[in-house]
């Protein structure tokens, strides 16, 4: 109803500012549909919110969406201490069949935390109250990347 637009607004650290207008349809009983492709974005995370204009000016703010872009295709952060619970995030710029799994320091895997495809974004949790403490490195293995990071348990 009323729909002029949304501003489309981008934070990449340093705040929110207009990257882009995309026009609205004014007042439609039609579902609407509409995109804007933001070519070449670096390595990095960015947080996007639009902002929907009305004819008379008021506007409302989206929630805010946030998006990480990552280096060579994968990006895999994780806990590095932790004492019950370890969070483990791994981003893919292509889906692909991923493992992730975890290894005690003499090479014995203690857990799998994933095995299938992954297509963007996963989140996942290692528990760890069976564990002793110590160091554990956690890995992950796609079609196009391995990457290994260390995890610390402590009690």
């Amino acid at each position: 109803t009323n729909n002029t637009g949304c501003e489309v607004q981008m934070d990449a650290g340093n705040g929110f500012s207009r990257i882009d207008f995309v026009q609205g349809a004014g007042t439609t009983l039609e579902v609407q549909s509409y995109a804007l492709r933001i070519a070449d974005l670096a390595a990095g995370s960015y947080r996007f919110r639009l902002k929907q204009v009305d004819l008379d000016g008021a506007f409302e703010f989206s929630p805010v969406v946030e998006l990480a872009i990552a280096p060579n295709g994968y990006a895999l952060t994780a806990t590095s201490s932790f004492r019950s619970e370890a969070v483990v995030d791994l981003s893919v710029e292509r889906a692909q069949n991923v493992t992730v799994a975890v290894y005690n320091v003499v090479g014995r895997r203690v857990a799998t935390l994933m095995s299938g495809t992954v297509d963007g974004n996963a989140s996942m949790r290692l528990d760890g109250s069976s564990l002793a403490s110590g160091v554990y490195f956690v890995r992950a293995q796609g079609e196009t990347f391995s990457a290994t990071r260390q995890l610390v348990r402590v009690r």
